[in-house]
C-alpha cells in the first residue's frame, strides 16, 4: 500500500459488535481482538513505512458505544494515540522513517 498513489489511509482495529457475527463470536469466546500492545506495535510499523506525505486520517475507530463488546482497551481513543504516540518517540522514529529500508 505504501507503494500505491494513495492520498490517505484510514487504520482502526477491529472491534466486536453486538448483534454481528463476530460480536457473537467474541461473546462466545471464539476469536480473540488485539491487545493495545500488539495494535500499537501494528500502528507504528504502518506509519513507518507510510510515505510522510499520506494523510493519517483515522487511528481509532470512535463510536459504537451502545453495542460496542471489545477490545476494552479500544474505549480510550487518547490512550490508544497517546500510547503510538509514546511508542514512535521510543523508537525514535517517525511517519516514512523506514520507506527507503523497504
Amino acid at each position: 500500500m505504501a507503494g500505491l498513489p494513495i492520498q490517505g489511509v484510514k487504520i482502526h482495529s477491529l472491534l466486536a459488535l453486538r448483534g454481528t457475527p463476530l460480536g457473537r463470536r467474541y461473546e462466545n469466546g471464539d476469536v480473540s481482538l488485539m491487545s493495545k500492545e500488539e495494535y500499537v506495535t501494528t500502528v507504528c510499523d504502518i506509519l513507518e513505512i507510510l510515505p510522510p506525505a499520506t494523510v493519517i486520517q483515522r487511528l481509532t475507530a470512535d463510536g459504537y458505544k451502545d453495542i460496542f463488546l471489545g477490545p476494552s482497551w479500544a474505549v480510550n481513543k487518547m490512550d490508544a494515540l497517546n500510547s503510538s504516540d509514546w511508542e514512535l518517540k521510543r523508537r525514535r522514529s517517525w511517519q516514512g522513517s523506514r520507506r527507503d529500508s523497504l
